[in-house]
Order: C-alpha cells, then sequence, then structure tokens
C-alpha cells in the first residue's frame, strides 16, 4: 500500500507548512482554494484523514458548496447534495502554496 510518503510528500523540505499552506485544485474555468493551519497540514502530511468546507463553486449557471476531504495522500473535493466530484487524485496534482513563502505545483 502506498503511502503519502510514497507519493509527493519526501520532495517537500522537512519545515514545509510550518505557519501553514493553501491547497489549490482547477476545476473547469475555476480554481478552488483552501488554507489550512499549521497543525490541519501537520495531520494531512502524515496520511491522517481530515475533512473540511471549502468555497463555493460556480459551474454550468449553478453554485455548490465542496467539501474537501484529505486522505493518505489523496485529495476527494465533492460539491453538493448528489455526491458529485470536482476532484479525485493525489496531492501531487494540486498546487500546496506555503503561507508567506514557497510554493510547489504539478
Amino acid at each position: 500500500m502506498k503511502t503519502p510518503d510514497d507519493l509527493l510528500l519526501p520532495m517537500l523540505p522537512a519545515d514545509f507548512g510550518s505557519k501553514g499552506v493553501s491547497v489549490s485544485i482547477d476545476c473547469v474555468d475555476e480554481i478552488l482554494t483552501v488554507p489550512l493551519q499549521a497543525d490541519q497540514w501537520a495531520l494531512i502530511r502524515g496520511g491522517g484523514w481530515f475533512e473540511r468546507n471549502g468555497p463555493r463553486w460556480h459551474c454550468d449557471e449553478a453554485s455548490f458548496r465542496t467539501t474537501w476531504v484529505f486522505s493518505s495522500g489523496s485529495l476527494t473535493v465533492s460539491y453538493g447534495n448528489d455526491g458529485g466530484i470536482a476532484f479525485e487524485g493525489d496531492l501531487g496534482s494540486t498546487t500546496i502554496v506555503e503561507k508567506g513563502k514557497r510554493r510547489l505545483s504539478n
């Protein structure tokens, strides 16, 4: 079984995200971003499970609430009440920006 350390996370400096990060995904014609506090990022980086509400996604003249679920180095962003998936993939498919300094983009 792959762990987060097998994927993106070993490429990051040990102190990356010590002040928090923002994680962004590309959804059709819109970039969605959620900020994460340092303790939340530490949990995610360690392979833990973390869920939070994200920004609204505007698609096809509708607006949907998003839910971001981080687990074992992957991210699933769902929207609406019907279980639609806006994004599903590993963290290496996202853009991660460290608060105040570095950016990691794949």
